[in-house]
């Protein structure tokens, strides 16, 4: 029986309930399940999962990232995630084709195919990333960012019209001449993913600016 309710906000060592099956983010003593980090309750049935609202990145396998590249060492490059861990871009070349060459300092984005026993991964499908602004937010809370099925994400970039990369890794690539209101908007996301209600209120927010800023542009 769960003490608590779907989407509720709980802190470590609170009381779940009892006879629940948990994931690592919780724990049971005598029986009954508490949290073991702050976060959102996910209850199905008779299983329950918190969401923690901060930490750090842990890559996994098919996660987008963004990164900048520190280090060459002759077609293997390093790329610094801004996390505890390093990922590799190892360059494959076929026959007959030319090596994609990247400098020190090039921001990137890629997905993880594979991730070592010490949590080091490599990318594949790299993109560079040239211009705009790079934004960081706390990786536990850009599932909230991207939104079910990419709805925020897709909201953000329409009503601001600019192109965005959201890298699993707390890394936001963000270009366009509303980059500011993106950035704006994207910290709101991150501040408030606890709450609900938030797609409305970030669609009156961009709704309310983008009036604002159409208004500012009429001579």
């Amino acid at each position: 029986m769960a003490e608590v309710k779907d989407r509720d906000l709980v802190v470590p060592g609170q009381l779940i309930g009892d006879g629940l099956k948990h994931d690592s983010s919780c724990y049971t003593e005598e029986g009954k399940v508490y949290s073991l980090v702050r976060g959102l309750v996910r209850l199905s049935g008779n299983k329950v999962e918190v969401i923690p609202l901060s930490g750090p990145y842990m890559p996994k396998v098919g996660d987008v990232l963004v990164g900048r590249i520190t280090e060459d060492f002759g077609g293997i490059y390093l790329v610094d995630i801004d996390a505890a861990y390093f990922c590799i871009i190892r360059e494959k070349v076929e026959r007959g084709q030319r090596p994609t060459v990247y400098n020190i300092g090039d921001l990137v984005s890629g997905k993880v195919f594979q991730v070592d026993e010490v949590h080091e991964s490599d990318l594949d499908g790299i993109f560079r990333l040239t211009g705009g602004l790079t934004i960081k937010v706390d990786p536990k809370r850009v599932p909230r960012v991207i939104g079910k099925n990419r709805s925020m994400v897709n909201m953000i970039r329409e009503k601001t019209g600019c192109n965005l990369v959201v890298g699993q890794n707390g890394l936001i690539w963000v270009k366009g001449e509303k980059a500011d209101l993106a950035i704006r908007t994207i910290k709101k996301v991150e501040a408030e993913a606890h709450t609900s209600g938030l797609t409305d209120r970030i669609m009156e927010l961009l709704n309310k600016e983008s009036i604002s800023i159409s208004k500012e542009g009429v001579i």
